[in-house]
């Protein structure tokens, strides 16, 4: 680990998703949050490599000025890159999207689908649609290695790892939907998350015209499940 004049502070959600990055690791941060976390990793991981993407020039900008203060400049490569555009597969063994929605991760990730599973470890956390990104990286030969749960401000985060599906495990459409380790753990946050969610549903099926049966049937169905997981 190299000396830096300070330590960074980072959120608990950044701390958790850097939580999943193993020493020795190639990473590339998609969407890096001003390299917040790419200081974090640099600073508490060893023999680590970090290159801090982002597809426009403003916060990449912030993520340089970010990097300078701790001095790190030499250390943390940042690049304009839309997704893994701009970056060689030789680059990275470890991809990190956070703090998007479910669809854009999905879409970055499909784009360019001969990097995505060239990646040792995945790390992931969708603000929305949490269960396509399960379902699509778990359909391209990848199995979910963790999932944690973590609350900030009153919002609840899914950060989940995903590694090499090398013994071809299965996983049921609940826990494609749900997290089958969050299914497992089943404790007092994960709980609360379901909660949270059968609100949303609710409201949304109140919202929904009668005349929508099937409409009306699926979300009903999917809200017979989120209270059974609750009880």
């Amino acid at each position: 680990m190299s000396w830096v004049t300070k330590k960074i502070n980072i959120s608990n959600r950044l701390k958790t998703i850097g939580d999943f990055v193993i020493d020795n690791s190639k990473v590339v941060d998609v969407g890096c949050d001003h390299a917040l976390l790419s200081i974090y990793l640099y600073q508490n991981r060893n023999n680590i490599n970090v290159i801090s993407t982002d597809i426009n020039n403003g916060p990449l900008n912030e993520a340089k000025n970010n990097i300078k203060n701790y001095k790190l400049e030499n250390k943390i490569e940042t690049r304009l890159s839309d997704g893994l555009k701009n970056i060689e597969k030789n680059e990275f063994d470890t991809i990190i999207i956070a703090g998007m929605g479910g669809n854009t991760i999905v879409d970055i990730l499909g784009f360019d689908i001969d990097k995505t599973i060239s990646a040792n470890r995945i790390i992931i956390q969708a603000n929305n649609n949490v269960d396509k990104v399960r379902k699509f990286l778990v359909n391209n030969n990848f199995k979910i290695t963790d999932e944690k749960l973590v609350k900030e401000n009153n919002i609840i985060s899914i950060v989940i790892l995903f590694t090499k599906n090398t013994k071809n495990i299965k996983y049921s459409r609940d826990e494609i939907l749900f997290g089958p380790i969050l299914l497992k753990e089943n404790n007092i946050l994960f709980k609360e998350l379901l909660s949270n969610t059968l609100k949303k549903y609710s409201i949304i099926l109140n919202k929904i015209p009668r005349k929508y049966i099937i409409k009306r049937y699926k979300m009903n169905k999917y809200i017979s499940k989120i209270k059974s997981y609750i009880s």
